[in-house]
């Protein structure tokens, strides 16, 4: 696994930054990403966002609770206005599912 970092979350938490310094980064279906950006590349409003298998999600922060989402189709790929950004930017090896653990009975003493 290849790890790429973009921006510098230090530069965000401490309000230095700015959004000129956020990159366009396409999400195919074999790139993973996690971290601060937007869609689009007018009125950028920030928010947490995910991608994974050519999906990509964000949360913008700007109060409106509404998330957003673009899905891998055809020649549309998802694009994302990324601040700071943990990725993965090769093909996947091996699927993981995460599924909840049915509760196991208590102990008797």
């Amino acid at each position: 696994m290849r790890v790429r970092r973009i921006g510098d979350p230090e530069r965000w938490l401490s309000g230095a930054a700015t959004v000129g310094e956020c990159q366009t980064v396409e999400f195919s279906a074999g790139t993973m990403g996690l971290g601060l950006g937007a869609f689009g590349l007018q009125d950028l409003c920030l928010g947490e966002f995910l991608a994974a298998g050519g999906a990509a999600v964000n949360q913008p922060a700007n109060g409106t609770h509404k998330p957003d989402y673009l899905l891998h189709q055809g020649a549309l790929v998802p694009t994302v206005q990324v601040c700071v950004r943990h990725g993965r930017p090769r093909r996947f090896r091996a699927v993981t599912a995460l599924r909840q653990e049915r509760p196991r009975p208590a102990a008797c003493p």
